[in-house]
């Protein structure tokens, strides 16, 4: 789900690639993978900055960066804060 979603990500088509980052962050958390649910989650906070959707995309880095901190993912955690660091910039103009 998880590629699926970055591929149509890619495509520009947000929509569809919310749905496979959500499907995908739900199935993980049943099975508590921390590393393929820190990509879910970052992806989700991507894809609804491109929407406009800034609260739920803070959100969803809120959470990745959270994620990344409890499971000791130490790479995880720096691109999180390294995306939401920059997260005011693109909004900003």
């Amino acid at each position: 789900m998880i590629r699926l979603g970055e591929a149509e990500k890619a495509l520009g088509n947000y929509a569809e690639a919310k749905n496979n980052f959500t499907k995908a962050n739900e199935s993980l958390c049943e099975y508590e993978n921390s590393r393929w649910q820190l990509m879910a989650l970052s992806n989700l906070a991507e894809v609804h900055r491109s929407l406009g959707n800034i609260e739920q995309s803070r959100k969803y880095f809120e959470d990745a960066l959270q994620l990344a901190k409890t499971s000791k993912n130490h790479f995880g955690e720096a691109v999180c804060c390294y995306k939401y660091l920059l997260f005011p910039f693109f909004f900003s103009s």
